[in-house]
């Protein structure tokens, strides 16, 4: 007999955008050599439950919406989006 699994669809969907990264997703704070990156990591660290766009963050803090993205990767090995999802989803781990 089979086992039927539920997976919960936002679970699925941030596993298989880091398994098609091969990136592996954190929510350790590590400073960088950027205090405007620092700057943006600590607000959407502290506003994960808000929607973020990188227009807004790049305006906020001053840096390009595509370095913000090499930043992600380089410093977390991650994209914005994952993150934030990664944040959210320790958040709810919590509450368990």
């Amino acid at each position: 007999m089979y086992g039927v699994y539920i997976v919960d669809d936002e679970q699925l969907a941030v596993q298989k955008l880091a398994d098609k990264h091969h990136m592996t997703p954190t929510v350790q704070f590590a400073p960088s050599q950027s205090k405007n990156f620092d700057g943006v990591v600590n607000y959407v660290t502290e506003n994960f439950s808000k929607k973020h766009t990188l227009e807004e963050l790049s305006g906020r803090f001053s840096i390009n919406p595509t370095y913000i993205c090499d930043l992600f990767s380089k410093q977390y090995q991650s994209t914005l989006t994952i993150f934030i999802t990664n944040l959210r989803m320790a958040k709810a781990a919590r509450r368990k």
